[in-house]
């Protein structure tokens, strides 16, 4: 888990280029896709394996990381990341921005994309593996108790309020986008993470956020936020 900001190496080849956190250049992170594709297939656990991502959690050398591999589903999806800015950059990016609000995320260790010159292909992002509940499982959860629940909840309120108030939204705010570790919430899944310039828009994409989080956090009848 991470409030520090992180220092960033970049790197590059003829068909990959990727950005480091600067803590972890003990040489034990893959920066090739290729060898990101390896972590995957050998990862001792896959979390999600669907059209749009693959993600798996895994050792490399002393660090327990996750990896996130943004797929390519279809000829359009194909199209525009070429062009445009990858998800996994787009993670990494929000992660540094949550990070200056003081708002918890998984630590951010490497952004990878694959390069056609000039033109992205698939990305990665890795990040440190955070042992923790999603927050709908920590709210479902009878072994803890409702007052508990209830300052968790209180929590996640006040970092969800403190993205607002700084103009952005996360736009896929479930409730398993949210690990509790050590009561203590964190921010996840932030490739849709938006700075919303327009008071119109933003009010809409706050009450988006707002509404998906409490639809996806209640406990059988109760919500705790």
């Amino acid at each position: 888990m991470s409030h520090t900001l992180v220092s960033t190496r970049l790197f590059h080849g003829p068909r990959y280029w990727a950005m480091l956190n600067g803590a972890y250049s003990d040489g034990t992170i893959p920066l090739v896709p290729d060898a990101l594709d390896a972590c995957l297939d050998a990862s001792e656990q896959r979390f999600r394996t669907h059209r749009r991502s693959t993600v798996a959690r895994t050792w490399l050398g002393d660090h327990h990381v996750v990896i996130k591999r943004f797929n390519l589903p279809d000829t359009l999806t194909r199209l525009k990341r070429m062009v445009s800015r990858t998800p996994a950059r787009q993670s990494w990016i929000n992660a540094q921005r949550l990070l200056a609000m003081d708002i918890a995320t998984p630590t951010p260790i490497s952004c990878v994309e694959r390069r056609y010159g000039p033109l992205r292909g698939e990305s990665y992002l890795i990040t440190a593996h955070v042992v923790g509940y999603g927050l709908d499982q920590f709210f479902s959860d009878p072994a803890i108790d409702d007052a508990r629940k209830t300052r968790v909840g209180e929590k996640v309120l006040e970092i969800v309020a403190r993205l607002h108030r700084s103009g952005y939204i996360h736009g896929d705010l479930k409730a398993r986008n949210i690990l509790v570790r050590n009561d203590q919430p964190l921010m996840i899944d932030l490739d849709t993470v938006e700075y919303r310039w327009f008071p119109g828009r933003l009010r809409r994409g706050i009450t988006d956020d707002i509404d998906r989080l409490m639809s996806t956090a209640m406990s059988g009848d109760r919500s705790f936020l």
